[in-house]
């Protein structure tokens, strides 16, 4: 902290008991000024500093880690996705650092789901695929999947447009539904989420597992059975098969005898098998928890370091200048700052069995937290500033069993409080706003302290260069590789270089403007039938030019009669004026004759007038007759056929190409379950294991991100 000195902690001898037992030190500036009205000494383990350079590389991060002395905690939403393949950590670090503990927690005090317009679908659990049309709003973290190549991320309509795709146009001139036939076009491949239906939303850890279950077997037998698909030869079949029903049979039998259980449970109870499962053995120096209990907030847990961040904010001297630090951390990120949830609100949500979670909003005379089922209202005497009177309030309304969790940016503060957090390359990305927060937060006014986050790198489809088996690639994979069949060793090869293809192709569709352009590109990635159908658009359009050429000659003539016709009408004018001088002279007593000479000339140039006009209408009709001929009709139809044939194709060359290239998701977070279905061998697990990469990230300096390219 600015202008004061730290006192740090030697490291305890038992890792899990480090953060809670020794000496603590002074942790916000108003505590060191001894504050009257939150006086008591909340005082937190300070972390070691981190070794600088900041450690790379698995024996050097993995010593850092053995030093600070401090468990490791990886926590996910669901079993099923990229959570599993965090056991490779583990695996280095039995083979590095043996002693050091990891916490392998679920993820329950989010919603389980979120679907739009689901209150108009009934009730229920359902296995969804995403879109990004009429399922754009879903997010289902709790329970969802992969399959092997596939990704959540659909191809959006806004990239489909930038690649030239008229999407609305196509799908309003689509005998198929509109809507349905965006939802097709921008489905994401190979994911499927358990939505949840009805019109009220439930975090997961109040969910029942009688109520989700069915869902959760469909959903992990639909992810396996589509990856199975996708294996060549009936023993390597045969294997994934086995390997799958073992899966399938266990998460069922579990589901059976935890009927009345939650979902978090349940998944608490196998989080361990799963990392077994990738592993090959059961870990040891290994447990499993919930958000929930792990966040468990009551006089007993309050003044763990965990809920450091929470004094900041209730404190009257730094609870402002944390308030508007948060706020800034947020700000054009679309993230809501405090204020629009409502007066003295700060960034922690509190959970309560049964009834949700919500907001705490702190009051000059009271708590408030607007839960799912009701408000919670706690009156108090006066403006609630510390956190063991937070506690003993909380915990008087409705029990020990309350969890009190940060919003997204206070999530990492959390968890790094007390133990080093293991995230994926990529994920939590609002990290840096996090490290942003800490970062003015600490030279400003307050002095919290964390351990850093571990991130973990994947190149799971790199590793499969080391698998003996092959694979049946699906549609839009088999264009974008040349073939249908490939080994593993291919695949793992090519795939980067097929993936900047596909990222290239994009760019040349985004440039190309019109038919043509595009025949040319299509006539490239699809030789056959294409080149026909080029001549057959050249020949229409040359068709079309000929009777242009014809009607551009009609016209020619038309204005040339409209010319003469303009100077008739003009002398005509001319002559009728002078006829009517004549007129005023015969009054006077003129000879008659020259006017009588004149009208005769003015009639001879009125018929020539007549005939100009009737010879303009005929040659409009010949020009509308050469424009509706059939002819032209059946030449504008042709272009208007392969036009839209063309777009079509377009828009299914983009489709195909942002599908392959959302592969690097896969890469980056793979499924779990992958590695044991598709190579039962371990061949290709162990080439993971090999390839993968880990770093540190320090939460508390905000231009500190040894995260090499990492979000």
């Amino acid at each position: 902290m600015k202008g004061h000195s730290r006192r740090h902690v030697a490291p305890a001898p038992s890792p899990v008991q480090a953060s809670l037992s020794e000496e603590p030190v002074m942790a916000t500036e108003c505590e060191i000024r001894r504050c009257d009205r939150c006086a008591l000494d909340r005082r937190y383990p300070a972390p070691p500093e981190l070794t600088r350079p900041i450690p790379r590389g698995w024996e050097d991060v993995l010593a850092e880690v053995e030093r600070l002395n401090v468990p490791l905690v990886a926590f996910g939403q669901t079993l099923f996705w990229d959570e599993p393949p965090k056991a490779i950590l583990r695996l280095m670090l039995d083979q590095l650092a043996p002693n050091v503990p990891t916490i392998a927690g679920i993820h329950d005090s989010d919603y389980f789901s979120k679907l739009h317009g689901r209150g108009d679908r009934g009730e229920g659990f359902v296995v969804w695929a995403n879109n990004d049309w009429s399922n754009r709003a879903l997010w289902a973290a709790v329970g969802e999947t992969t399959s092997l190549f596939g990704a959540e991320e659909p191809p959006e309509a806004a990239e489909l447009h930038r690649a030239g795709v008229p999407l609305k146009h196509l799908a309003a001139s689509s005998a198929e539904d509109a809507d349905e036939f965006i939802d097709r076009v921008t489905s994401a491949y190979g994911w499927r989420g358990v939505a949840q239906l009805g019109p009220v939303d439930h975090i997961a850890r109040d969910v029942k597992v009688s109520q989700a279950g069915d869902a959760l077997v469909e959903l992990l037998d639909w992810g396996m059975s589509e990856t199975i698909g996708l294996l060549v030869g009936s023993e390597t079949q045969r294997a994934a098969e086995a390997k799958a029903q073992e899966l399938s049979d266990r998460l069922r039998g579990r589901i059976a005898e935890m009927q009345d259980a939650t979902v978090a449970q349940l998944y608490e109870r196998l989080i361990i098998d799963w990392y077994a499962d990738v592993l090959g053995y059961r870990p040891k120096n290994m447990t499993a928890t919930t958000t929930g209990d792990y966040l468990q907030f009551n006089r007993e847990t309050c003044t763990r370091a965990r809920f450091q961040a929470v004094q900041s904010f209730l404190c009257h001297k730094v609870g402002l200048c944390a308030t508007e630090t948060y706020n800034d951390a947020v700000a054009g990120q679309g993230m809501y700052g405090l204020d629009q949830f409502g007066e003295g609100a700060i960034p922690f949500d509190l959970i309560v069995p049964g009834r949700g979670r919500g907001t705490v909003r702190i009051l000059d005379r009271e708590i408030r937290a607007e839960l799912e089922t009701e408000p919670l209202v706690i009156r108090t005497a006066e403006r609630c500033t510390d956190v063991e009177g937070l506690a003993e309030l909380i915990e008087g309304e409705i029990g020990t069993d309350a969890a009190l969790c940060g919003k997204a940016l206070l999530g990492p503060v959390m968890f790094c409080s007390e133990a080093i957090l293991v995230l994926h390359e990529g994920a939590s990305s609002y990290v840096p706003r996090t490290q942003l927060f800490l970062s003015r937060l600490n030279s400003s006014c307050g002095s919290i302290r964390t351990y850093p986050i571990l991130r973990l790198r994947h190149r799971a489809y790199d590793a499969l260069a080391s698998s003996k088996v092959s694979f049946r690639l699906p549609d839009h994979l088999a264009e974008a590789f040349g073939s249908r069949e490939i080994t593993a060793s291919e695949f793992g090869g090519r795939w980067r270089k097929v993936c900047e293809d596909q990222q290239n192709l994009i760019k040349r569709l985004r440039r190309a403007r019109g038919p043509k352009a595009l025949l040319d590109i299509i006539a490239e990635e699809m030789p056959d039938g294409w080149d026909t159908l080029a001549d057959e658009l050249e020949s229409a359009r040359e068709t079309l030019r000929e009777i242009g050429a014809d009607i551009d000659h009609t016209r020619e003539r038309l204005a040339s009669l409209r010319e003469s016709e303009t100077r008739a009408r003009g002398r005509r004018g001319e002559l009728e004026r002078r006829s009517g001088g004549l007129r005023r002279e015969e009054l006077d007593g003129a000879d008659p004759e020259p006017r009588q000479a004149l009208r005769t000339l003015i009639s001879v140039i009125a018929g020539e007038v007549r005939q100009y006009r009737a010879r303009r209408r005929e040659l409009c009709a010949e020009i509308t007759e050469l424009a509706k001929s059939a002819v032209a009709d059946d030449a504008r139809a042709t272009i208007a056929r392969i036009t839209r044939e063309v777009e079509i194709k377009r828009m299914a060359i983009a489709r195909r190409a942002l599908l392959t290239t959302h592969m690097e998701l896969g890469n980056r977070r793979p499924t779990g379950w992958w590695f044991s279905v598709a190579d039962p061998s371990g061949d290709w697990f162990q080439e993971a294991v090999r390839l993968s990469e880990v770093w540190l990230e320090d939460l508390t300096n905000s231009d500190c991100c040894d995260g090499c390219g990492a979000s």
